[in-house]
């Protein structure tokens, strides 16, 4: 009995029995290369298309968060006013001061008049700080920082100003004038660090009132049109963010949690966050400058010498010394706390310096500066004049009147024995002879330590 084989319908016709290779469905839908090039198109149009819509609709939603969230206010932005953008400020402008001035909707608020070493500017309505210039305009609420060991001035008008001192903060409210009072305010706000005030009451057109906004208060100084009154003050804020309010010359009033203080000459009041000012204290008694001598001169040859500051001592114990390279103390070389009455300088190169103290109390209360003294540092390499009249033949006795001149200022010795010589210089000398030959030697030093030395062999007759 035969067995019949099954049949493998896909490999094999029904009609011939051919076989044939079966073939897998194309998954692009077409056949070939084309098929799939056409497929792989399609797909990259739907990705593009869906990018498009995303980013689409990301926009859109950023435009309508215009239309209902409100603008936030800026961190410089205090009081929570608005203010219009501010334009590119003309470092070198020649803008002066005046009540009248329109700046195209914006009001002058202050001058840049001076800068030194690192000064930062910022605009109200910028992120960015730039290198302030000295002459720029200031306007609402732009800021100026210095760095350590820098100096800003701020100029309201001829007869208001404001050094900021180190690693200082502040930002400039605009000038705002009361036509029915006569008066001009002048306002800021400082952030961190200290100011120094200065208003002259008679350079004035009309009554002056500076307001400088604390944290956690406001001080007013108040100067009267025509007075001959000088306001010397300084603000402060203290490492624990409270902030020393000193008036040297003047008066002015400190307000805090609705409690006001009066302040004369020489008074200090504190202001801390959430509490009333502390009640006005007497400043440190005034330290007074011993030596060296305003106008003093300091000479060396190589090396800076060792130069002592000294001056009187007071009960406080602990005292601010300030070298500066100007009078103005703003180049300043060294600002430091000491707790003795005399500080050794040891690296202060040829030039002019200016230096002043104050006393400290012990919690950092400062009183007024002394008044500054000026020393002048010198380097000299130059040996000092020195000339000799020595005698051309043998002396007879045993004694002889040698004589010469020498550069003022330098220390004479003649064989061991310091001479004085006159205001010009002049010397004269009785020298002791022995019988035979002698060595009659001369040697002058200056303040810097460069030396002369002039010799000769001298003979006394037997």
């Amino acid at each position: 009995m035969d067995t019949e084989k099954p049949t493998d319908s896909k490999n094999t016709s029904p009609d011939s029995g051919t076989k044939h290779t079966a073939t897998a469905p194309n998954p692009f839908g077409g056949k070939g290369r084309q098929g799939r090039l056409s497929s792989l198109m399609a797909t990259l149009a739907e990705w593009f298309a869906t990018i498009i819509m995303v980013v689409a609709f990301f926009l859109f939603l950023i435009w309508g968060a215009t239309f209902v969230l409100p603008e936030g206010t800026s961190l410089l932005n205090l009081d929570g006013s608005d203010h219009a953008d501010k334009e590119a400020r003309n470092a070198n402008s020649d803008i002066t001061l005046s009540a009248e001035e329109d700046m195209s909707d914006e009001q002058l608020a202050a001058i840049l008049s001076e800068v030194h070493k690192t000064v930062k500017y910022k605009s109200a309505k910028t992120i960015s700080w730039a290198n302030a210039l000295q002459g720029m305009s200031l306007f609402d609420q732009d800021a100026v920082k210095t760095a350590s060991a820098s100096h800003a001035v701020i100029q309201f008008d001829e007869s208001n100003t404001l050094q900021l001192g180190p690693d200082s903060l502040v930002i400039v409210r605009r000038l705002e004038d009361d036509p029915w009072l006569r008066e001009r305010r002048s306002a800021l706000v400082i952030m961190e660090g200290e100011l120094r005030g200065s208003m002259v009451a008679s350079l004035a057109k009309e009554a002056t009132n500076v307001e400088v906004i604390i944290p956690g208060g406001v001080a007013r100084i108040s100067g009267k049109k025509g007075s001959d009154e000088k306001i010397d003050y300084q603000i402060k804020v203290n490492p624990d963010e409270s902030t020393s309010v000193v008036v040297y010359r003047g008066n002015a009033e400190v307000e805090a949690q609705n409690k006001k203080v009066e302040l004369g000459a020489n008074q200090l009041t504190i202001v801390v966050k959430g509490a009333a000012p502390s009640k006005p204290v007497i400043l440190p008694d005034n330290a007074k400058i011993t030596s060296p001598a305003d106008g003093a001169l300091a000479y060396y040859r190589d090396f800076p010498q060792e130069i002592t500051f000294d001056w009187e001592k007071t009960k406080e114990g602990r005292y601010r010394l300030t070298i500066a390279r100007d009078a103005l103390f703003k180049n300043i070389v060294l600002d430091e706390i000491v707790t003795e009455d005399k500080f050794i300088h040891g690296d202060l190169h040829d030039g002019g310096y200016f230096w002043r103290v104050a006393s400290v109390t012990a919690d950092g209360t400062e009183g007024q500066f002394s008044k500054s003294h000026r020393i002048e540092v010198i380097q000299d390499m130059e040996p000092p004049h020195l000339s000799v009249n020595y005698p051309d033949n043998a002396v007879k006795g045993d004694r002889y009147l040698l004589n010469g001149s020498v550069e003022s200022g330098a220390t004479l010795i003649v064989n061991g024995m310091q001479v004085n010589p006159d205001a010009l210089g002049r010397f004269e000398v009785e020298v002791k002879l022995k019988k035979g030959m002698n060595v009659v030697v001369a040697q002058a030093v200056d303040a810097a330590g460069n030396a002369t030395f002039v010799s000769k062999r001298v003979t006394r007759d037997f």
